[in-house]
């Protein structure tokens, strides 16, 4: 069970409001309330990704997923992106399925500014879905775009930050995004949503972990903090480590300890990450390549959908399943299965993504939501 009916309403009352407004905090759970009631029946997507678009504003050192990467590695890409109607057709299916938690996703998806205000509208008002959107940010630099966001009923905006200064390895940082904050600050005081960052830790900023925890702590910023990691099936035309990310070395063992065991020091103190204190224990093994250390399974309970329209497993494998958002059914994983449990034979132990593990951790452990401080201190 997600969340037991006699607990709601204490829930909603409660004065912790800290992340989440009444309204979001409200949506949040009758969100999952919706997605419970359908689990003992079928699988289907309990949250899904949408790709607005593979194009991007920046370059990421330690990104392949957008289009500029793939025209580098001289891998195919999405010729053409969904239009709004079409993304609205796309939401309306995962709608029937059962899928009531969308993360309109990129490459950067504000970089098409009008379909994005369009389908976080449909989405959130019309359909009732709790809306996140993952960002590096820079165009939200324009507070009237903010306000456009504010308007359509975003519920979460989850920027990316890796550093506090200076950081030309991604720009995500407050020296290339003085404003950035500051808009998204005022945008959540008129229209209550939530604010989150990520924080991708790699060989060369590990030094912010730190400085980033008190940021988000002192600013009622909800954090992410995941490492940097290479694609778990590699594609042809990838170069290999490019240094940024850590290995199966002595030297990284260390360090990765040490952040872990300080992550989970200042959860104890109070301080919330979206991500369980099983995550951070678990990414231990993982760096020292332990076999084994958790089974994802993308593709089951999770859907991504490519800038086209394209089914796909999940946003770090870049081959599509072969069938279409538009063209499936409620029974669409009979379809698919056997390329799924493929992927994952090849793609398990070599993958650590904080997003599928938390999927599946807290729809294995339901309250740990709760426990670990995700709607609550």
């Amino acid at each position: 069970m997600f969340i037991q009916e006699s607990s709601v309403s204490n829930l909603l009352k409660s004065k912790q409001d800290r992340f989440f407004s009444s309204r979001n905090r409200k949506k949040a759970i009758g969100c999952l309330q919706a997605m419970e009631k359908l689990l003992l029946g079928r699988i289907f997507p309990l949250w899904a990704y949408i790709l607005i678009t593979r194009r991007c504003n920046l370059s990421c050192s330690y990104c392949y997923v957008t289009e500029d990467h793939l025209k580098k590695m001289g891998l195919k890409y999405p010729q053409k992106e969904l239009n709004l109607s079409q993304l609205k057709q796309s939401v309306d299916k995962l709608h029937e399925f059962g899928t009531r938690w969308v993360s309109f996703f990129g490459g950067e998806p504000t970089v098409r500014r009008k379909e994005l205000v369009g389908i976080v509208e449909y989405a959130s008002k019309e359909k009732n879905i709790f809306t996140q959107l993952p960002t590096n940010g820079f165009l939200l630099g324009d507070k009237s775009y903010v306000d456009e966001l504010g308007c359509a009923g975003i519920d979460l905006i989850d920027v990316s930050l890796d550093s506090l200064f200076r950081f030309d390895l991604s720009k995500k940082d407050l020296f290339h995004r003085p404003d950035l904050f500051e808009n998204i600050f005022e945008g959540r005081e008129k229209y209550g949503y939530t604010i989150k960052t990520n924080l991708v830790l790699t060989k060369t900023n590990v030094d912010q972990l730190e400085p980033i925890m008190e940021f988000a702590n002192d600013n009622n910023v909800l954090l992410s903090v995941r490492l940097a990691l290479n694609p778990p099936i590699p594609p042809q035309g990838w170069t290999g480590d490019c240094g940024f990310y850590f290995t199966d070395r002595e030297e990284d063992h260390q360090i990765v300890d040490r952040a872990v065991d300080y992550v989970l020091r200042k959860k104890d103190e109070g301080y919330v990450t979206t991500e369980p204190a099983e995550y951070y224990q678990t990414m231990k093994n993982y760096i020292r390549a332990v076999p084994g250390v958790w089974k994802c399974d993308a593709g089951k309970y999770h859907l991504t959908v490519d800038s086209d329209g394209t089914l796909m497993q999940c946003a770090l494998l870049l081959d599509g399943l072969g069938l279409n958002i538009l063209d499936l059914d409620k029974n669409y994983f009979s379809d698919i299965e056997s390329k799924v449990k493929s992927n994952l034979t090849q793609c398990n132990d070599r993958c650590l993504a904080a997003a599928y593990f938390c999927a599946q951790h807290y729809r294995k452990n339901p309250l740990s939501i709760f426990k670990q401080g995700f709607l609550q201190k």
